[in-house]
Formats: structure tokens, sequence, C-alpha cells
């Protein structure tokens, strides 16, 4: 898994991808953590194409924020989504 640019993510085609999204406060004084996994999907009804579809998503918020407490839910959030598609994808 490699990190991408917002530029380079619309370049992907028929690929997932974690999109991981830190956002502040203008003062700094809490942040928002969200992350998500974004697929394309072929719908079952229809066998119609779509595209950068949300299979999972998770966040929340963090009151005073500091560098490392931000890194530190960035982590535990994509520790989670590991867990949960290796609850679904088990290794062979």
């Amino acid at each position: 898994m490699r990190v991408a640019t917002p530029k380079e993510s619309h370049t992907f085609s028929g690929g997932t991808l974690l999109y991981v999204r830190v956002t502040l406060t203008d003062d700094a004084s809490a942040a928002e953590v969200h992350i998500a996994l974004k697929q394309d999907a072929t719908l079952e009804r229809n066998g119609q194409f779509v595209c950068c579809v949300t299979t999972w998503d998770t966040g929340g918020v963090i009151a005073r924020p500091t560098a490392q407490g931000i890194r530190d839910r960035v982590k535990d959030t994509v520790d989670e989504f590991l867990n949960d598609w290796l609850s679904v994808n088990p290794k062979k």
C-alpha cells in the first residue's frame, strides 16, 4: 500500500483505496479524523458499474488535539480497519 496525493487518487482505475482525512478547526481547538475504504463495485440488482463506493468508514473528533494525538488516532483507526478487513479476508 502506498500513499497517493488527492490528484493521483482520481487516476486509479479498478482499484481500492483507503481514504484518510484529517481536518482541523481554524483555531486548532478540535480535529476530525475520518477514514474510509472506497472501492469500485457492480450492483447486484442490475449489473451496473459504480465507481468509488464507500464500503467501510469511521471517524471521530479530538478536542484540543496534539500532533501526536492525531497520529495516534489515525494509527488506531487504521488498525481498526485492518482488523475488520482481516476478519472478512483471512490470510490463506
